[in-house]
């Protein structure tokens, strides 16, 4: 898992094109509207656990913390605030409270748990 706050550690990291271009987009709006110390972008792939999300985040997407669902369960409904498909990943908006504070978590489109929780209330969204 990576964690990206402003474009300095973007740029550093080794990321594919498309996802370096999609990061970058956030982080220069987040800069124009002084955001940049209010959001907080991380890469999830295939081989992170729950565990290293929740220690990243403090909180897991597979969970829904106002119902006590989680993912598989009867009746869980994830509690992002936008969920966007592009042909690579998976774009997630979590945002927190009234300051502007927002998560924006990239996630590969792989098996892993937390993609298959973006592909299965992405269906009928553009790219996927």
């Amino acid at each position: 898992m990576i964690s990206i706050y402003d474009q300095h550690t973007g740029l550093a990291q080794n990321l594919p094109t498309d996802l370096r271009d999609l990061i970058e987009g956030h982080l220069i709006t987040a800069k124009e509207n002084g955001l940049s110390d209010l959001t907080h972008i991380a890469v999830i792939d295939e081989g992170d656990t729950e565990e290293v999300i929740v220690q990243e985040l403090g909180f897991s997407p597979l969970h829904n913390p106002l119902t006590g669902k989680r993912f598989g369960e009867p009746d869980f409904e994830p509690n992002w605030d936008w969920l966007e498909v592009h042909p690579d990943w998976f774009e997630l908006i979590y945002t927190v409270g009234d300051s502007g504070f927002a998560f924006v978590l990239f996630v590969s489109r792989t098996d892993g748990l937390v993609s298959r929780l973006c592909g299965h209330f992405g269906r009928g969204r553009a790219g996927n």
